[in-house]
Parts: C-alpha cells; structure tokens; sequence
C-alpha cells in the first residue's frame, strides 16, 4: 500500500509541474511578444481572433434564437463590433507601440488586443488609453 500511495504521490507531482509550466509557456507578455517574429505574431492574432469569433458563436447558442442562420448573423455583427475596420498590420503596430513603454512589459498580450482593437476603432481619447493602460499595469505587477 505504501508503494502505491508513493507512486501516486510522484505522479501527482509530474502532473502539478507540467500543468504550471504548460500554463506558463502559454502566457504570452510584452516580453515574448517582442521576440515573435512577424509570422509568429500574425499566426497568434490569427488564431486568436478565430477563438473570439468561436466564442461569441459558443455565447450565443444558448440564447434563443429561432435559427442558426440568425446565430451566425448575431456572431458576425458582435464580431465585426470587436474587430472593426481594424486590420492585422494596424494591429500589429499598434501591440507592438504599447509594448515599447517598457512599463507595459508584464501585461498579457490578450488585453492588449483588445485595448489596441478600441483604440483603432477611435473608441478612446488619450486620457482613457492611459487610465486603462495604467489598470492593466497594476492588475499584472
């Protein structure tokens, strides 16, 4: 009995490990975003973008809505709501601009998106990109 609960024991151990480190490799922050190259960072956007979308259709299936075809119509306007007339080069610069405050380094590059996705979209004035820009640095120190 206490072979196994030992074995266990190491087992629960490697499992903890793995989790943390595979959680932690898939953090990406203003550090291992500046050492993506170009592709990497429009695969990143690419897919992230696609899990937004997959998102909202996921939201959305449990309202009751008459058909799939009215689903996909309220995915589309809530997804182009998000994204606007943004496009991946212009989201790009804009990650990459934020990042270059070394102030910003440590947060998450998901909120970046967004952040840059608002501020392209014009949805900002100058003081509220610095008032959320400051809530994120203090949310990731």
């Amino acid at each position: 009995m206490r072979r196994f609960s030992f074995c266990s024991f190491i087992v629960f151990i490697v499992i903890v490990a793995n989790n943390l480190y595979a959680q932690d490799a898939f953090v990406i922050d203003g550090n291992k975003w500046l050492r993506l190259d170009k592709t990497s960072k429009v695969f990143y956007l690419a897919g992230y973008l696609k899990g937004a979308y997959r998102g909202i259709l996921v939201g959305l299936r449990d309202i009751d809505c008459v058909n799939l075809q009215e689903i996909v119509k309220i995915a589309d306007s809530k997804y182009k709501n998000l994204v606007g007339r943004s496009n991946l080069q212009k989201l790009l610069y804009e990650i990459d601009d934020v990042y270059k405050d070394k102030r910003n380094i440590s947060i998450e590059t998901d909120k970046i998106i967004i952040f840059a996705f608002k501020k392209l979209k014009g949805d900002m004035s100058k003081q509220k990109q610095e008032a959320w820009l400051g809530l994120l640095r203090a949310m990731h120190q």
